[in-house]
């Protein structure tokens, strides 16, 4: 006879499999230099703006760039208009 797994119990196992998914992504390089670069951007515009202006807003990439951090290339943008934006 087949054990039969609860709904929570199916949420679960598929959650610890995303987990584990989304751990090898991160762990790639490339997608490593990328969070790594995003939160450079990040630190640089609350040194440049101050924190309380870049608290729960993004810190966008005007030309879509992430490895472009130079200060005319940043910019901040509610969460809404930045990740509805095409170009990242």
């Amino acid at each position: 006879m087949l054990n039969k797994l609860t709904r929570g119990e199916v949420i679960a196992e598929n959650q610890n499999k995303r987990a584990i998914r989304q751990k090898a992504y991160n762990a790639l390089p490339e997608n490593r230099e990328k969070r790594s670069n995003n939160n450079k951007a990040r630190r640089l515009a609350i040194l440049r703006h101050g924190a309380a202006a870049v608290a729960g807003k993004d810190v966008d990439h005007v030309d879509g760039n992430p490895l472009n951090n130079r200060a005319a290339n940043l910019r901040i943008l509610s969460r809404k208009v930045n990740r509805g934006r095409n170009n990242n």
